[in-house]
């Protein structure tokens, strides 16, 4: 008997049963490609939380998502609104991607700022 550990990130889904058309696995690997565009960020949980409100469009639940990343560098969110699960998961998805590339740019920003300030110690 023989156990292989499958290296892929652990998220948690609150109200499953709100995906109709979108898969655990399409979650999981949405979220790992926008947590790989920042490679100095280690996820160490991902949490994904679908809100059924009352308000229907053609039958279809408009559904509230959040994204939620605890990261080595903190906490970075993602939170979007849409018709279906698959619809509010890319808005909220594409809201964490803008923040995860705001957070890389931030810390960009500070290694320039202190390269300057170094620079300019020097002479």
């Amino acid at each position: 008997l023989s156990y292989t550990e499958d290296d892929h990130m652990d998220v948690q889904i609150t109200n499953i049963d709100l995906l109709d058309t979108i898969s655990r696995e399409a979650i999981r690997e949405s979220i790992t490609q926008v947590a790989d565009k920042y490679q100095a960020m280690q996820v160490q949980h991902a949490h994904v939380r679908f809100h059924k409100h009352k308000e229907k469009l053609r039958g279809t639940p408009l559904i509230q998502t959040q994204i939620r990343l605890r990261t080595d560098q903190g906490q970075v969110a993602g939170t979007g609104e849409g018709y279906g699960a698959d619809s509010a998961f890319r808005v909220a998805l594409d809201k964490l991607e803008r923040n995860v590339l705001e957070r890389k740019g931030i810390r960009s920003d500070e290694e320039r700022q202190g390269q300057i300030l170094r620079k300019l110690n020097q002479i």
